[in-house]
């Protein structure tokens, strides 16, 4: 019992045997080899987590028969860059971030290209869920390959772009052009801001674009401007109280060098074709 609870631990906490198994020997203990580590681990310790995960996941598919499911999907490679040779795409309910499925891609499985094994293991789930549940929206990254495929074989779904991600892309944007403080001290800002855009749009991509374009004039010290979206649109109002007085000392002047800098951020064009994909702030 001893032995196979001691083989157990040092699979589940991650850690390795040869290292244990130097540590005991340091400290005069007994320690199981490492053929009978492997052996436990294949005759016993597997296949429990494996009985364990496949009884967990086939309740959570039960649970949820009969609902509308928004399915949040990511991927996680052993390594980074082109060089990964392992894939898991785990995919969960976005209601209450249940684990809904899991899966595993080999680089072999792809053509030898550990760029396809994202977009392989997600169309591989996806299916996979789709004949068990009725998925009626999914949220992925940005990836190009993942949404030409949902644009190409998923058409019937509404397809999201995960707003943490896209956030921390404006950020990334923002620093990389901010050439001083000046400009650099607005990014938090901007990217709340964009948060909250996606967050009270309510699916509806001209009011994120109304609130998100609002920020050119909000950071010159303009807080009421005609829209130029057309009719319907008057004038606008930011939408926050009072400022604190230090706040001053961070307004833009208008059309200035880093204004123009902040405009081609914000009014991106192949960023505002993206706004459809966040309206669902998912």
């Amino acid at each position: 019992m001893g032995d196979i609870a001691m083989d157990a631990a040092i699979l589940f906490s991650g850690s390795q045997h040869a290292k244990v198994h130097m540590m005991c020997t340091f400290m005069n203990l007994g320690c199981p080899s490492s053929t009978q580590f492997f052996q436990v681990q294949r005759l016993y310790v597997v296949p429990a987590v494996d009985e364990l995960w496949t009884s967990i996941e086939q309740k959570t598919i039960e649970s949820r028969q009969d609902k509308d499911l928004v399915i949040c999907g990511d991927a996680r490679n052993d390594s980074p860059g082109f060089s990964a040779k392992y894939c898991t795409y785990t995919m969960l309910d976005e209601a209450d971030d249940s684990i809904l499925r899991m899966g595993f891609k080999d680089k072999r499985e792809c053509g030898g290209k550990s760029p396809n094994m994202e977009t392989d293991a997600f169309v591989e789930a996806l299916d996979d869920l789709q004949r068990k549940l009725k998925v009626v929206e999914v949220c992925t990254d940005s990836s190009s390959s993942i949404t030409k495929k949902m644009r190409e074989k998923y058409n019937g779904l509404k397809h999201s772009y995960d707003v943490w991600h896209a956030a921390k892309n404006r950020s990334k944007k923002l620093t990389k052009k901010a050439g001083n403080r000046e400009l650099l001290r607005w990014t938090s800002d901007i990217v709340t801001h964009f948060w909250r855009c996606a967050e009270l749009s309510h699916g509806n991509a001209k009011t994120f674009l109304l609130r998100w374009r609002g920020i050119l004039h909000h950071v010159t010290g303009v807080h009421q401007w005609v829209s130029t979206l057309g009719e319907g649109y008057g004038p606008v109002t930011c939408e926050h109280g009072e400022l604190p007085f230090e706040w001053q000392s961070k307004i833009l002047k208008a059309d200035s060098p880093l204004h123009k800098a902040l405009q081609e951020i914000v009014l991106n064009q192949t960023f505002l074709k993206k706004i459809p994909y966040y309206v669902n702030f998912r």
